[in-house]
């Protein structure tokens, strides 16, 4: 059985009791990641790491290449067993979970059966999944059309990945676990995918990894920031923007003065083109006092507040220096 459990309401997509609560909700959590340790023989690939998942919430989890990212995928599948730690899914073990049908996933690594038709594999993962969606609904869903009397040795780099959703997707699981969904994928598809992930498995519970910064902080409920196999943060996306990434300020200055403001701000000027500069900074009320005190010379002020890429890129940074 799941667990249930009240926290402060952080997602305007997540479920209020009510007003009256002060913004308390119930949380059902999904999928329960417990100080999961995973090693490659000596080599620690994983450490520590806990996340809890909401029913219906979607985490996106970041990091660099050997993060761990799909390593982390592949034990909450259940394709990999912790060293050390627990992974629960609606209270039950992985591979439970996924023998009940209640996991779908569309991973980096889906070998199809080489002379398997499209039409024939999905009608396979359909008859096995007790809540499988139609086939009609889910070619139009991937964008498939046209490919079902294809091979899967046939189909080029894009239709294998837009097939591998609909392998996820006709399954119409619980929890949906996307790793890299859009990689190599045409924008086209990529707008397809995640329209359908928002409007045909709202309410279900989303896990998925990405190299796009602009998708998690556009498709996630939450992102989880894994670097060297340890969690970095975890939070909503604005959160994480406000409590990790520096603000900026920016304005226009003519090249001749720029030493000045350099000086006067003590601060350094990173240059944006056009003549326009911009100042990373922890107070953005001190720094627009010190250019109300270059009024004739400054202009086109404004703040900018800090982006996961900027969150992402200082975490790094962060991690070199330690």
């Amino acid at each position: 059985m799941a667990t249930v459990r009240l926290t402060r309401a952080t997602s305007p997509k997540r479920r209020k009791l009510s007003a009256r609560n002060e913004g308390w909700q119930v949380q059902t959590t999904w999928l329960s990641v417990e100080r999961l340790t995973f090693r490659y023989e000596s080599r620690t690939v994983l450490d520590d790491v806990s996340v809890d998942v909401a029913e219906g919430e979607a985490l996106a989890i970041l990091g660099p290449n050997g993060a761990g990212k799909t390593t982390l995928m592949g034990n909450v599948l259940g394709l990999l067993g912790p060293a050390h730690g627990k992974i629960r899914i609606a209270g039950a073990s992985p591979q439970d979970a996924v023998k009940a049908g209640r996991v779908a996933a569309m991973l980096q690594e889906n070998h199809l059966p080489a002379f398997a038709r499209v039409g024939e594999i999905l009608s396979l993962i359909r008859a096995v999944y007790p809540k499988s969606l139609a086939i009609p609904d889910v070619i139009q869903m991937a964008g498939i059309e046209g490919l079902l009397n294809s091979t899967a040795e046939k189909l080029s780099g894009g239709q294998r990945r837009r097939v591998q959703f609909a392998m996820a997707a006709v399954a119409n699981a619980d929890l949906l676990v996307l790793d890299e969904p859009t990689e190599g994928l045409d924008v086209e598809a990529r707008i397809r995918l995640w329209e359908a992930v928002r409007t045909r498995f709202k309410g279900r519970t989303v896990v998925f990894t990405t190299h796009d910064l602009s998708e998690a902080e556009r498709f996630s409920d939450r992102v989880l920031l894994l670097v060297g196999g340890k969690v970095r943060g975890l939070d909503t996306p604005d959160a994480l923007k406000k409590n990790l990434a520096r603000p900026r300020v920016r304005f226009r200055v003519a090249a001749s003065h720029r030493k000045l403001m350099g000086d006067s701000l003590g601060l350094p000027l990173s240059d944006l083109g056009d003549g326009r500069v911009e100042v990373l900074t922890d107070d953005t009320d001190q720094v627009l006092f010190a250019l109300a005190g270059h009024a004739g010379l400054v202009s086109q002020i404004e703040t900018v507040n800090g982006s996961l890429t900027d969150v992402f890129e200082q975490l790094m940074k962060r991690e070199e220096d330690r």
